[in-house]
């Protein structure tokens, strides 16, 4: 579970937003919206509370969530992924 200390305002602001993409993007083409947890990335770096480095040690790493969009990509065009979560294993 995340600490709610380490969320800013500007951190709500995606949910909502992410939530409106989906919904639209499915009604018009074939889309996923790819939902990752925590990422270790220099966005981190920008909050007002920054993550421990244990934290930060169990944390989705950018090619994680790379891999994720690259096999989503790959699948044939009769498949459909709205959303995936990619979560960390522990946190």
């Amino acid at each position: 579970m995340v600490p709610a200390a380490i969320f800013s305002a500007r951190t709500l602001i995606f949910p909502p937003s992410g939530i409106a993409c989906t919904a639209l993007s499915n009604r018009l083409f074939n889309t996923c919206a790819i939902c990752p947890g925590l990422v270790e990335t220099e966005i981190l770096e920008k909050r007002p509370v920054k993550p421990p480095p244990e934290m930060l040690a169990k944390a989705l790493q950018p090619g994680d969530v790379a891999e994720a969009i690259l096999a989503v990509a790959k699948l044939p065009a009769r498949v459909a992924v709205p959303e995936m979560q990619i979560l960390p294993t522990v946190l």
